[in-house]
């Protein structure tokens, strides 16, 4: 299996610290990825990008995380989802895991579980082009 490295993820988020924090922890663990201050911005970038991770806010000014996933099913883009927001609660993790979200995650997180968030993630995403089951 390639390394799950290679596949690039999209950092969307409202808040300009958390995404200037998120660069810096991507480039650390040697990650490649790019941030998005606005899920709008994103898909109007999307047919530019190459297929990776999505790891989003949920709470974001011009839409939540659960329409951005659903903004994202109906153009017909499966690429794993991972939500995070420092306002969890039982029915918010349950209504997007429910969605499809791969994992949700809670802020303030630890690099080494959004270490193992996205390592699972990309794995997912590896072994679906790869025509292999899903990895859990």
């Amino acid at each position: 299996m390639r390394s799950p490295w290679r596949i690039p993820v999209y950092v969307i988020d409202d808040d300009a610290g958390m995404l200037d924090s998120m660069t810096f922890l991507m480039d650390s663990m040697g990650i490649p990825s790019a941030q998005f201050s606005d899920p709008n911005g994103f898909l109007r970038a999307l047919a530019g990008l190459q297929p990776g991770c999505i790891l989003t806010d949920m709470r974001m000014p011009t839409m939540d995380g659960l329409e951005f996933l659903e903004a994202l099913h109906s153009r017909g883009i499966k690429w794993p989802v991972i939500l995070m927001s420092a306002h969890l609660d039982g029915e918010t993790s349950a209504q997007a895991l429910g969605a499809g979200v791969v994992d949700v995650i809670e802020k303030p997180f630890t690099a080494a579980g959004l270490k193992h968030v996205l390592e699972r993630a990309c794995t997912q995403m590896d072994s679906a082009a790869h025509g292999g089951a899903a990895a859990d």
